[in-house]
């Protein structure tokens, strides 16, 4: 047994997909039932699929993640129950899918046992989860409490890494309906205890948070030079073979990108949040007008910028990929669907099936987000049940060429 997992490699090592699904199955397949697994072999394939959860969880696939877990916990009361931070683990999954109601389930099982066994690591820990839930679920009162006894549990621990997460964690949850500069004030401590125990990955992350401080507080110009520094810092760490603004095509990326932004992607809250009738009829007309510029675009050109995908698709894949759902309802964007467009709907449905892009949009939590949050808008924060949406049908795109 040994063997097995040893000759399938150290997933910490394995950053391709393909390479660490391929693992998993290896062993996984290797295992066999679990009643089967020999009782000697069961705490090294427990740690050897943690591992492999884990590394999933970092690539984003947080739902294979979860099997992997579910599956070491289910072997590992063969030699003793499952450590508590394989069962922390599980929560960060099910919260990284906004399987809320089984994240608290967990959890008051979890913060018990912890508090007991004077696990104060995984009792923050868990704290910081349980008020990252608050937050996504709208309930700033209660997310602000439980983050800030995490804040205050890792500082007295003087745990610097775990700080600078709960930092991070405490200054998005005032992005929406809270103070952005309260965001901004815990995002910079944040950034420089990044900064200080060398997390490259955090500091990425707090680069993205704030460029969202930028655009929510209305500077344009502050927000794309802190997405730059966010991407720049992303390319570091991650895969930079993959250029979405190439140096020949950014004026026209540029250009894009400013009427996008300005029209589409600010132009939903324009209308959303409009208390006049001028002026909301003003962004409605805009948007619209966008809409069908880029409708006739995607007639003739398989992107936006040409046959090549470029970041100018991927600004405007976040807001249509939420408009049927939200932003034609809930901001009052209704003259049309994106699914009544046949340019713009084949394109979003392209882009949404390309490898790695459907698992990071979670729809129930689009439409939740939105409608339970701005209650100035919905104050009985109202979720409607639909639409359906199917990304998965044929997108028709393959007429048009690409690169």
């Amino acid at each position: 047994m040994s063997a097995i997992l040893s000759n399938a490699g150290t997933i910490a090592d394995i950053t391709e997909r393909a390479s660490v699904d391929a693992a998993v199955e290896r062993v996984t397949s290797e295992l066999g039932p679990i009643d089967d697994v020999p009782t000697d072999a069961s705490s090294l394939a427990v740690e050897w699929l943690e591992q492999a959860a884990r590394q999933w969880q970092r690539q984003g696939a947080a739902r294979r993640g979860l099997e992997v877990v579910e599956r070491a916990i289910r072997l590992a009361p063969r030699w003793g129950s499952p450590s508590r931070s394989l069962s922390l683990l599980q929560v960060e999954l099910l919260v990284d899918l906004r399987m809320h109601r089984e994240a608290r389930a967990a959890l008051a099982e979890l913060i018990p046992q912890a508090e007991l066994a004077a696990d104060h690591v995984v009792a923050a820990e868990s704290t910081r989860l349980l008020g990252q839930i608050e937050q996504m679920e709208g309930e700033l009162p209660a997310a602000r409490r439980e983050l800030t006894k995490a804040v205050e549990a890792f500082r007295h621990l003087g745990d610097d890494q775990r700080l600078a997460d709960a930092l991070r964690a405490r200054g998005f949850a005032e992005m929406f309906g809270g103070s952005l500069a309260e965001a901004e004030r815990f995002l910079r401590e944040a950034e420089t205890i990044f900064q200080r125990v060398d997390d490259p990955r955090g500091r990425a992350w707090v680069q993205q948070n704030l460029a969202w401080v930028s655009f929510l507080s209305g500077d344009h110009e502050v927000s794309e030079r802190r997405l730059r520094a966010a991407i720049e810092a992303f390319d570091a760490i991650g895969d930079s073979s993959l250029d979405f603004y190439p140096e020949p095509q950014r004026e026209r990326i540029d250009a894009i990108n400013d009427r996008v932004y300005d029209t589409v992607n600010n132009g939903v809250y324009k209308c959303g949040f409009a208390t006049r009738q001028p002026a909301y009829d003003e962004a409605f007309g805009q948007l619209f007008d966008s809409l069908d510029w880029l409708e006739d675009l995607l007639g003739r050109n398989r992107y936006l910028a040409g046959d090549t995908l470029t970041e100018a698709d991927w600004r405007l894949f976040t807001t249509l990929v939420r408009f049927d759902a939200v932003y034609h309802g809930h901001f009052k964007c209704n003259r049309q669907r994106i699914d009544d467009f046949a340019n713009l709907s084949g394109y979003l449905r392209e882009l949404y099936q390309m490898p790695g892009v459907a698992e990071t949009v979670d729809m129930r939590h689009i439409q939740h987000h939105y409608y339970e949050s701005h209650t100035s808008i919905n104050p009985h924060r109202i979720v409607p049940r639909g639409p359906l949406l199917d990304f998965d049908r044929p997108h028709g795109r393959g007429r048009l060429k690409a690169a």
